[in-house]
């Protein structure tokens, strides 16, 4: 269940939806989760460095264990980082699911193996949480229109002036 979640939802589908529904919003092709701004950047390394500090220090003998908490804590800080730092939906988004990914790398860490059903309500919350991104960005897209078309005022059309 695992496996197919990691595949199937993570690897494949989701980052194809999520694409998908950028392209229908016409996104900027460039986007920077982390402003190019010295101070952030600074402080993006400083997350980096406390949170491999921190997997050092919960597992000082064993180096595996210890990149590997340390890796997963770095993806919920640089998560949580990146929504502080961000106020587009986009950027938002790829915060959040920074962070989900660290809070699966530490699922993945835990010693025993869950159930396969427990596994598999974790897959549908990821699903569920997918889905409700999918509906925000369709909501947002159509909020957006609408307001574009009530500022920009009634249009007229040449052949309406003629």
């Amino acid at each position: 269940v695992q496996a197919l979640d990691l595949i199937l939802f993570r690897a494949l589908a989701v980052p194809l939806i999520l694409i998908s529904i950028l392209k229908k919003l016409r996104a900027e092709r460039e986007f920077d989760t982390v402003p190019a701004n010295f101070v952030i950047w600074t402080m993006a390394l400083a997350v980096l460095i406390a949170s491999y500090w921190f997997g050092q220090k919960t597992f000082p003998s064993d180096l595996q264990s210890s990149i590997h908490i340390g890796t997963a804590a770095a993806g919920v800080l640089t998560g949580i980082f990146i929504l502080a730092n961000q106020s587009s939906t986009v950027g938002q988004l790829i915060g959040l699911l920074t962070m989900e990914s660290g809070i699966v790398l530490t699922e993945v860490f835990a010693a025993g193996r869950e159930q396969w059903f427990i596994q598999l309500g974790i897959s549908l919350v990821f699903v569920w949480t997918v889905g409700l991104i999918w509906e925000f960005l369709h909501h947002f897209s159509e909020l957006e229109v609408h307001e574009a078309e009530a500022a920009d005022g009634p249009r007229i059309e040449e052949r309406d002036v003629l």
